[in-house]
């Protein structure tokens, strides 16, 4: 009986070490994957309604994103340096950066550029096989350039919107995006 205890015990032990063994190699490979492209969608966000954006982490507490994609307020893209902070599988991530944004979908023809500074606070979740989410939260600050309003009010006179100066203007944002680390 002794011999059995003793058996099941070497047996539950070495499984347990193997486990872990394995647990080790996993996050050890997705700490070394250092790309990751997501699409995303939100409101608000530098990177539009829809879009894509790309992610190069040159050591684990800083990443670099670049996106672009569309919006309410055209076309959109930015670079984003952000602060990564916590395991290799949840994180805080923090970042700031400049954002631009090009209407040319109006009547009479006119581009409309924003130049914008964004800041987002964010959780991002990895699994062991690489699927990034990240949820995100924050404001966009224009720093110049116009865009057009939409009519919300007495709309009978002025059905093509009219120019807002975005200096000084903040816009909240909020974004999800879920992408693959490779």
């Amino acid at each position: 009986m002794r011999s059995w205890s003793i058996l099941s015990v070497s047996l539950l032990l070495s499984s347990g070490v193997a486990n872990a063994q394995e647990s080790t190699r996993v996050v050890a490979a997705q700490a070394a994957k250092k790309n990751l492209v997501q699409g995303s969608f939100g409101l608000g966000s530098p990177i539009g309604a829809l879009g894509v954006s790309y992610t190069y982490v040159p050591i684990p507490q800083l990443e670099v994103e670049i996106g672009g994609g569309v919006g309410r307020s055209g076309y959109q893209c930015s670079i984003v340096p952000k602060l990564s902070l916590g395991s290799t599988s949840d994180r805080l991530v923090l970042g700031v950066g400049p954002s631009i944004s090009a209407d040319t979908w109006n009547e009479p023809k006119r581009t409309y550029v924003g130049y914008w500074l964004s800041g987002e606070i964010g959780y991002q979740h990895t699994t062991p096989a690489g699927v990034s989410v990240l949820v995100a939260a924050g404001i966009g600050y224009g720093l110049s350039g116009t865009m057009r309003v939409q009519c919300s009010a007495d709309c009978a006179s002025n059905d093509q919107g009219w120019d807002a100066d975005i200096a000084g203007r903040v816009v909240p944002q909020v974004r999800m995006a879920v992408g693959r680390w490779f």
